[in-house]
């Protein structure tokens, strides 16, 4: 009889050990609502991961283990390429506070935080953790790389498993997600060079830095017709130039009289304007032509451009439009300038000639020429 009593004690004991561990395995319960958010999904580049979870229990936790993996169940391997050495703790939501960060599984694909305050976590919490200074591993075919969605390798998935646990330790919640890595995309494009350049023709009566266009001057975009003059008079054209280009380093436009203006007999010639030592660093107001010798400064011609302050030698604009002008000969000056592209910045060039009683009447005709040059 005593012998059956012992027999039995010990059946119940045994019994209830068995009972004790199936108790404690049916306690570990899912975790739900389970995502992985990356700030950079490109493999092997730099990221933080953003981990969110719903617990299933509640439970005082004291630490959550996050397991690195190329499959979401199983034996458990580290993907290739991922560094979980320099993992930093970035922040917790809806944890409690006091948590720190252990890598001292970090080679094993381990990450863990902990804390030595266990925190009463209620059911159904929504939780976010937010792990920095990782390294994204590979995407490959091999068993330790991230597995490839297609041949190109164009994204690949790991996991990482959860584990919330209390002291004991004691598993509590667990769970597994998925993040998925995705190949760079090269976006390409070659902006091919563009350039052009309008001159048109400016009306009479219009005012540029102070310079009337004569009555009966109107300007075309390849004429600059100063009409039948008298002496002792100033006659005034212009003409407006644009640039359209995306050269990043700007443009230059020169102007010069390629053929000086010249009559019908050969040696009658109208000369630059020259008054006081002008020129186009270096303008001065008009004055009357001052020679006495025919051809010889009794009759001038020179140039204003409303783009002095771009151009940067003080011609026209830059004068604050008091009217001054520079020579035009045979010498090109820039007339326009810009240090970046353009899109068609109004420009104008205006030309006064003056001619004095010792300048042969005659019929004058010259060659004037802008020449535009990019630099990309």
């Amino acid at each position: 009889m005593i012998k059956t009593a012992r027999k039995l004690f010990v059946f119940l004991t045994v019994a209830g050990l068995a009972l004790t561990l199936n108790v404690a395995g049916i306690n570990a319960a899912q975790l739900t609502s389970q995502s992985i958010s990356l700030s950079n999904s490109a493999p092997a580049t730099p990221s933080s991961y953003t981990i969110k979870f719903t617990t299933a229990g509640t439970a005082s936790l004291n630490d959550v283990d996050f397991v690195f993996a190329t499959t979401p169940s199983g034996a458990a391997t580290t993907p290739s390429g991922m560094s979980l050495a320099s993992a930093t703790l970035t922040s917790t939501t809806n944890l409690g506070s006091g948590w720190t960060i252990d890598t001292s599984q970090a080679g094993s694909g381990i990450l863990s935080i902990t804390n030595a305050t266990a925190q009463n976590i209620a059911s159904a919490t929504v939780a976010t953790v937010v792990l920095g200074g990782l390294t994204n591993p590979a995407i490959g075919s091999g068993a330790a790389q991230c597995a490839k969605s297609d041949a190109n390798g164009s994204s690949g998935t790991c996991y990482i498993r959860f584990t919330t646990k209390a002291a004991g330790p004691t598993t509590i919640d667990t769970g597994a997600a998925s993040f998925t890595l995705v190949a760079t995309t090269s976006a390409t494009a070659t902006l091919d060079p563009s350039m052009s350049m309008i001159i048109s023709g400016v009306a009479a009566g219009q005012t540029n830095d102070g310079i009337v266009v004569s009555t009966g001057d109107s300007s075309t975009y390849n004429t600059l017709p100063f009409g039948h003059m008298a002496v002792n008079t100033i006659y005034d054209t212009a003409q407006e130039i644009q640039v359209y280009t995306n050269a990043q380093h700007g443009y230059t436009v020169t102007m010069a009289m390629t053929t000086p203006m010249t009559g019908s007999v050969g040696s009658n010639q109208i000369s630059p304007f020259t008054a006081n030592s002008a020129t186009w660093l270096a303008p001065v107001a008009w004055t009357a032509p001052t020679g006495t010798t025919p051809n010889t400064n009794t009759a001038w011609i020179g140039g204003n451009t409303t783009d002095g302050t771009r151009v940067g030698g003080g011609v026209g604009g830059s004068q604050g439009g008091n009217q001054t002008f520079g020579p035009v000969n045979t010498t090109p000056v820039n007339v326009s300038l810009s240090n970046q592209p353009d899109n068609g910045t109004a420009v104008f060039v205006s030309y006064q000639l003056q001619a004095n009683p010792y300048q042969p009447a005659d019929t004058y005709t010259g060659v004037l020429q802008y020449n535009a040059t990019p630099t990309y």
